[in-house]
Order: structure tokens, then C-alpha cells, then sequence
């Protein structure tokens, strides 16, 4: 049975035989297209053609869930506020909505946060899953380096989302009760 990113098929000589069959310096111009393609594409398409309205911070799969402990798990193993501050924030950069400090302390400006958010996970999320095609014209230890790839460089950026999202939920409970 083949896997998903697993050669097609080998040849007698033990060759894999891709799905693309591509030279080693097109698959390198390729992942340098496709890399920052997928990374400023999906977030200018997150940005522009999806309202923060659309996403529901208390619903699945954005809800804060109990083994998350309000967010605070993220203090605790990751050290989240040591290098949050360190990963730009991509939605600014078409017009989006600025996340990297407070402009307001109003419950509605918290509510939208919230839902911004949700929106940039959402976006990470989306990365995630488009980054690992590239696993069709890179073969073996390059295939892996890009799944690896796919992973390290958004779920930093998740962590954030999900741990803003936590912390914003504690203020407005406490503003709101």
C-alpha cells in the first residue's frame, strides 16, 4: 500500500519513482516559490476573504479545551510569553487585524480579538495542510524535512493564537462577571 508522500513505485533497480519527477534544482526553485507562496497566500486569502464574524471562539475546534487549563499550559511548557513577541504577525500585513498588543479594553474590542484569533489558527492550520503537498515532488529525506517543516514553522504560531485566545477569555470573564 502506498502512503501519502511515498514514491509511486520502485523500478527494478530500486529507483523511486515520484509523483513528480522533478531535477534537484527544480525541486529546490520549486520549494522556494512554494514555501512563501503558501505562507503569505493563505494568509492574504484568511485576511481578505474571511470575516472575523465567521469563526466562533467557544465552538470546536477553537474552543479552549480543560486539559489547556485556561491557556496556562502554554506558559508552563512551551514559555509562550518568552518568544511570542519574537514571530511577526502576518495579518498586518494585508490590512488585517493587529495582534501583537491591546488598543482597547472594551469587551467588544476582546470579543473580536478573540474571533481574530481563531482566524489566524485557522490560517496556521491551512499551512499546515497545504505545505505537506510538497511532499509529491520532494523525495525521501526532503519530503520529511518539508512535514517537519509544515509543523515547526506554524505551530509556534497556533500556540500564540490559542494562548491569546485563553488569556482574553479569563479578562472577559472577569469583566463580564
Amino acid at each position: 500500500m502506498v502512503a501519502f508522500g511515498d514514491p509511486v513505485e520502485l523500478l527494478p533497480n530500486g529507483k523511486a519513482v515520484m509523483w513528480f519527477e522533478l531535477p534537484a534544482i527544480w525541486i529546490a526553485v520549486t520549494n522556494v516559490v512554494f514555501v512563501p507562496l503558501v505562507h503569505l497566500g493563505v494568509s492574504w486569502f484568511f485576511t481578505k476573504c474571511f470575516s472575523s464574524e465567521s469563526f466562533h471562539p467557544d465552538r470546536w475546534p477553537f474552543r479552549i479545551e480543560h486539559w489547556e487549563s485556561s491557556g496556562r499550559i502554554y506558559d508552563r511548557v512551551f514559555l509562550v510569553r518568552r518568544w511570542k513577541n519574537c514571530i511577526p504577525d502576518g495579518a498586518t500585513w494585508f490590512g488585517g487585524f493587529a495582534k501583537k498588543e491591546l488598543s482597547e479594553k472594551s469587551a467588544e474590542f476582546f470579543q473580536r480579538f478573540r474571533r481574530e484569533t481563531c482566524r489566524g489558527e485557522a490560517a496556521h492550520w491551512a499551512q499546515v495542510i497545504l505545505l505537506m503537498f510538497s511532499v509529491t515532488w520532494n523525495p525521501g529525506v526532503a519530503a520529511v524535512v518539508m512535514v517537519a517543516y509544515s509543523f515547526l514553522s506554524n505551530l509556534p504560531c497556533i500556540i500564540i493564537q490559542r494562548h491569546t485566545r485563553a488569556r482574553l477569555g479569563r479578562v472577559l470573564q472577569k469583566t463580564e462577571g
